[in-house]
């Protein structure tokens, strides 16, 4: 093809754009550790900025560089490539960056999206092909510089990784050290070097003195006897008289205590039992409940009850009242002590008007108005 001066480009083949990738990995490698440290070193939103520009960073770098005048990356432009659209004219950096995107897809493919490159024609990847872009070779570059640069890349990420591997165990064995060096006693120094006693000078001879005189006998010491003798003898104090002790009481003869008349405790006398007097009985009531009452209609056991504090209003399960029931048989002495005690006439009132009775309607009416 041919560039925009009319000058003839070959397309760039996969190996050397695999060794310009390589190159251009190693720059955005050095980039991000560069900015992964100073991140670490800063608070908290350093942090999440430089985990978003780690994240960023790589995408920007290719399309950047490949949408400048460029048209290349520093890996590229190494090696003499250049990516150009599929006129041989530079492209725009949304159009760079939409390629970047589709090395996604070239990837997720099992890496095939690559390999296109050394298999198509024009020497296009999948992403050349989404992007309509293709990646041409204007000068000869220089390969061994490429091919340094691509080792130190590959190598890289190894020195890394041991330089950090062994400054995280100098950090784990220095305190130990430090703690058996502290444990240890001191070293003592060897034998050889130990200070030998230095030889004592022999001391000088004590001078010869005059024998001295003998001295003379002592005394022969005075006798034992004599000694005593002379010794004042030692006076006798008086020795007090005994106390009188008194005389033992006789003890008691065997037979007086046998005459002895023993004590007998008086005999306890029980309180008189209080007979059981019953009580007045008081009478229950007839029935348990209203209901019940009210159904055998007798307004008496019903008053009985209702004197006993019975709530009149009352309902069953099925929800009737003892004055609705009442008024289902009819009875109008117990509708009425019922209506006396206060129930509510309202519910009475529309079984009465079902039951079409005029006589228990206008009672209730009577209690109603009231």
């Amino acid at each position: 093809m041919t560039d925009q001066t009319g000058a003839a480009s070959a397309y760039g083949g996969f190996w050397i754009r695999f060794l310009a990738y390589i190159v251009d990995s190693l720059i955005v490698f050095i980039g991000c550790v560069v900015i992964a440290a100073a991140a670490a070193l800063a608070g908290e939103i350093a942090s999440a900025i430089g985990s978003l520009v780690l994240l960023v960073g790589p995408f920007l770098y290719f399309a950047g560089m490949q949408a400048s005048a460029r048209q290349a990356t520093f890996g590229k432009a190494l090696l003499g490539l250049k990516v150009a659209g599929a006129g041989g004219g530079r492209i725009s950096f949304l159009r760079s960056l939409g390629r970047e995107l589709a090395k996604l897809i070239s990837a997720f493919a099992l890496m095939i999206g690559f390999l296109l490159a050394a298999f198509t024609q024009r020497k296009q990847a999948l992403h050349d092909m989404v992007a309509s872009t293709v990646v041409v070779r204007d000068s000869p570059g220089h390969v061994l510089a490429a091919l340094a640069l691509a080792l130190a890349a590959i190598a890289a990420p190894f020195v890394l990784v041991t330089f950090l591997g062994l400054g995280m165990m100098a950090a784990m064995l220095g305190p130990m050290a430090g703690a058996v060096m502290e444990a240890q006693p001191p070293a003592r120094p060897p034998a050889a070097q130990v200070a030998k006693p230095r030889p004592s000078k022999p001391a000088p001879a004590p001078q010869a003195k005059a024998p001295a005189k003998p001295p003379a006998p002592a005394k022969p010491a005075a006798p034992a006897v004599a000694v005593a003798k002379e010794l004042p003898k030692p006076v006798e104090l008086p020795k007090p008289a005994p106390a009188a002790k008194a005389p033992p009481p006789p003890p008691p003869s065997v037979a007086k205590l046998a005459s002895a008349p023993v004590p007998v405790a008086p005999p306890v006398r029980a309180a008189p039992a209080t007979p059981f007097r019953p009580g007045p009985s008081v009478p229950g009531p007839k029935f348990n409940d209203l209901m019940t009452a009210v159904m055998y209609r007798d307004a008496a056991g019903v008053q009985e009850l209702l004197a006993f504090g019975k709530w009149p209003d009352r309902p069953d399960g099925r929800g009737l009242t003892p004055l609705a029931v009442a008024v289902m048989l009819g009875d109008a002495a117990s509708a009425e002590v019922l209506l006396k005690a206060g129930a509510n006439p309202d519910r009475a009132r529309r079984v009465a008007l079902e039951l079409d009775d005029a006589a228990m309607r206008a009672l209730l009416e009577r209690y109603r108005r009231k």
